[in-house]
């Protein structure tokens, strides 16, 4: 646990953070915290479609394709889940900025779980942009899982 108030965590749901299809054990991390304290959890993956557009306006076709392997990233990342039977589980696919979709959900949470990917390039124990702002802003308490 990284910060926040460890007593709302027993009463509101987990927010598990799921960037890409490598967070399986953030996941499981974020499912086994729901199941000790019978909670449920929301896994949610936010994305925006002009990300890499630049100024031009991409067609609907390919926002529909883009929408499907995100969903389908989310899908693989959430596997972990049929080992938590007690705990429910809601996926939220979300079109916006990570960092705008996960504070936002830290209001209604009582804990967010974020995997912490390697940065590559750098020396030391550094932060994603995504987990730092989160860890700035979240309403709650928020733990880091590291990924390989």
């Amino acid at each position: 646990m990284v910060r926040g108030d460890t007593a709302k965590v027993a009463a509101d749901s987990v927010v598990i953070g799921v960037r890409d299809d490598r967070d399986e054990e953030a996941v499981r991390f974020g499912l086994a915290e729901a199941d000790l304290r019978g909670v449920g959890v929301r896994l949610v993956h936010a994305w925006s479609p002009l990300a890499h557009t630049g100024l031009a306006v991409p067609q609907v076709s390919n926002i529909e394709e883009e929408r499907r392997a995100h969903a389908q990233l989310l899908n693989h990342a959430a596997r972990p889940i049929a080992e938590y039977p007690n705990v429910h589980v809601d996926t939220e696919l979300i079109v916006d900025s990570p960092v705008a979709a996960l504070v936002e959900a830290s209001a209604r949470a009582g804990m967010v779980v974020l995997p912490r990917h390697p940065v590559e390039g750098r020396l030391g124990l550094r932060l994603g942009t995504v987990v730092h702002a989160v860890l700035h802003h979240a309403r709650c308490p928020v733990a880091v899982v590291p990924v390989r």
